[in-house]
Formats: structure tokens, sequence, C-alpha cells
């Protein structure tokens, strides 16, 4: 697997399923924290602080683009 290059407090998109009985995938805008080999860290738009955290697997997370901005809501 390639490795991710990411930025502190860069917008990132991350997915994940939801857990209602559709299992839809959903995708929301978050700063970037910090990550290792398997997992990382985002925050909520503006916040540094743990309770305002979320954790995803690495594979879960990419930067966010132009179109990204426009189309997801912040999470």
């Amino acid at each position: 697997m390639e490795k991710k290059i990411f930025t502190r407090g860069d917008p990132v998109v991350a997915e994940f399923t939801s857990l209602s009985k559709s299992g839809e995938k959903i995708k929301r805008l978050y700063d970037f924290g910090y990550y290792n080999d398997k997992w990382c860290i985002v925050y909520k738009k503006g916040e540094r602080n743990m309770q305002d955290s979320l954790a995803f697997g690495v594979d879960k997370v990419k930067d966010a683009t132009k179109e990204d901005l426009e189309n997801y809501y912040w999470g």
C-alpha cells in the first residue's frame, strides 16, 4: 500500500459506513490531525481537542479537493 502524506490542519475527506440498516457510505470533511501506519486522528473544523476528534483507518481518509469542499459537509 502506498504511504499517504498528510499535513496537520489540512482539510481531508473521511469515509465511514452508516450504522443504519442501509449501511450506506458517508463522507465528511475534517481537519487533519496526525497519523501512524494504520490510524489517523481528524478534528471537527477549527478544533484541536480530543472531545472533537475521531479516529479513522488511514485507508479511509484522503486529501480534500476543491470539489470535495463544495460537495461534502463538515463533520
